[in-house]
């Protein structure tokens, strides 16, 4: 039997302070329900002018033709989920009117090269696994491909 490995609060904050940029390799449904004209490929990128922290502001990235978005500013606020006080959530708004377009759960981390996340959409559950730069084209580390499956 595999170990689970998502048993941990894991700490978002952490996380977004590690300034690494990531790029979504997989995710559990075909259609972004928030960004709706979104590719498959987008990136979440820390650069030297923006450090992650509350209330700060990301651009998205689509690196796909197929994508009418080139940079989306978003907003990402990191806070505990229900029955904890570790900020194992994220909230992201769009920047423009505070429209909340997703509400996630970090469910796994290496805090190095993969992130998994899950989030309720219409009542499903969604997931992606995020990947630094180095894994995009590499295998996958195999705990985040653990955590991935086993959701």
């Amino acid at each position: 039997a595999l170990q689970k490995v998502f048993n941990v609060n894991y700490d978002v904050s952490m996380e977004l302070g590690t300034r690494t940029r990531c790029f979504l390799k997989y995710r559990s449904y075909q259609t972004d329900h928030a960004v709706r004209d979104a590719a498959y490929c987008v990136s979440l990128p820390s650069n030297a002018q923006f450090i992650w922290h509350m209330g700060s502001r990301s651009p998205v990235q689509a690196d796909s033709c197929q994508s009418i978005y080139q940079n989306k500013i978003v907003e990402i606020r990191p806070r505990p989920g229900p029955g904890t006080t570790v900020n194992n959530m994220m909230r992201i708004t769009d920047d423009t009117g505070g429209r909340q377009l997703y509400d996630q759960k970090l469910y796994y981390t290496d805090y190095r090269s993969c992130r998994v996340m899950v989030e309720q959409f219409q009542g499903t559950r969604h997931c992606s696994l995020w990947v630094s730069l180095g894994k995009r084209t590499s295998a996958i580390p195999q705990a985040c491909s653990d955590a991935y499956s086993q959701i």
